[in-house]
């Protein structure tokens, strides 16, 4: 990957995050204030974020009900583009989560986060349900 596309990919990936940070700052700021018209603004806020929410199982017999095993949350595609990856347990919670950016033709590339950008974004998976019908 060129400097040009990594620097691309990584700020669409620093955004996505500053973005996730500020939707977790609102959710917690609406929680506290005990407005329920705030509240669901802000979840509102956080169910739209994704562009798109895919789940995928792992390897199965034939016959047996397939069970979410991965899951990926689209936040911003073309060039640069951002995503959210991670694994499911046994409930369909998320762990070991990872925000990535990838620009034209260059493979994706996972971002470092401090630990308050990983609470964030344990966080904000753990928003949705990743569920296979």
């Amino acid at each position: 990957m060129n400097n040009t596309t990594a620097a691309a990919a990584e700020a669409e990936a620093r955004a996505t995050m500053r973005a996730i940070s500020d939707l977790r700052a609102a959710y917690d700021l609406a929680l506290a204030s005990g407005s329920g018209t705030q509240l669901d603004d802000a979840m509102r806020a956080i169910d739209e974020a994704p562009a798109g929410v895919s789940v995928r199982s792992g390897w199965q017999s034939l016959g047996d009900a397939l069970e979410p095993a991965e899951f990926r949350l689209e936040m911003s595609g073309g060039g640069p583009a951002c995503r959210i990856v991670g694994s499911l347990d046994q409930h369909g919670a998320p762990y070991a989560v990872e925000i990535q950016g990838q620009d034209w033709f260059t493979p994706w590339a996972t971002l470092p986060l401090d630990a308050a950008d990983r609470a964030d974004l344990d966080w904000f998976a753990s928003f949705f349900e990743f569920v296979i019908s």
